[in-house]
């Protein structure tokens, strides 16, 4: 699935839909994206899910809603005793990353297909 990686993660099913998936015992696991590939951005579109996913979905959970924004998953790593944001994302913004100390007001900003903003404000970080 992912072979360059060394880390396997998991979730437990936190929407009634994840615990229909499982209800007629066809699986055993899922698999679940956010709906891309790597370094692309996440598909919002059924048709396009189709076309630019065929190669690596063996199923797809069709949806009839619009999807206007796009949102991937927060992910953590346990470490000590606590957790590490890897991915900072549902659940976790926009709540501001602690600074060790006040500075200037600094408004930074990224490039590509997968960008994102972060602006200070005294001892408060606010990623996008």
């Amino acid at each position: 699935m992912a072979p360059r990686n060394a880390y396997l993660g998991a979730f437990l099913p936190y929407t009634p839909l994840h615990v229909l998936l499982f209800q007629d015992g066809s699986y055993d696991a899922l698999v679940m994206t956010s709906g891309n590939q790597s370094d692309e951005p996440i598909v919002t579109d059924n048709a396009e899910a189709r076309e630019r996913l065929r190669d690596i979905a063996d199923v797809f959970l069709m949806h009839n809603r619009e999807i206007y924004i796009r949102c991937d998953d927060s992910v953590v790593r346990g470490l000590c005793g606590g957790i590490l944001p890897v991915r900072r994302a549902r659940g976790y913004v926009p709540v501001p990353v602690p600074l060790s100390c006040a500075g200037p007001v600094v408004l930074g900003t990224g490039a590509e297909l997968k960008n994102t903003v972060c602006l200070t404000r005294e001892r408060d970080a606010f990623v996008s």
